[in-house]
Order: C-alpha cells, then structure tokens, then sequence
C-alpha cells in the first residue's frame, strides 16, 4: 500500500446547516417567500401570454379526475 498512497488518506467533514445559515444566507431566503401552489397569469406589462392564462389551483382531464398544481406555475 506504500508503493500506491504514499501518504494517508485525508478525511474531511462538512458542517450541517443551522438556523442562522438559513436565515441570513441570501440562497435560503427564498424558502420563506415561496408562492402559494396555483397557476395564473404573471402580470407583467408586455406578455402575450398573460390574457390566455386562468388561475387555478387545480385542474381536470377530460375523464373528470381532478389535479392539484404542485408548484407556483405562470408566463415567465
């Protein structure tokens, strides 16, 4: 083993977050302002998708089974 490492391993640990991490790293933040779960039209001056857009926080397929929107679905 000598003749293949010739000199230890190194071992390293990572920290895991903890509450100040998540309250003052800028990436974290937008976990406390999510959008409700629904779709709609995003409101934005020129869009020509916002007038053919409905909000809804559900939908049904043609059979009449019903769908819960997962994420905030818009235009952009």
């Amino acid at each position: 083993m000598k003749e293949v490492f010739s000199e230890p391993p190194l071992v390293a640990f990572r920290r895991d977050c903890n509450l100040q991490d998540i309250l003052v790293h800028i990436k974290h933040n937008g976990m406390f302002l999510r959008k409700p779960n629904m779709s709609g039209p995003c409101g934005a001056q020129r869009c020509a998708i916002c007038p053919y857009m409905m909000k809804a926080e559900y939908f049904t397929d043609p059979s009449g089974r019903k769908y819960n929107v997962r994420n905030n679905v818009d235009c952009k």
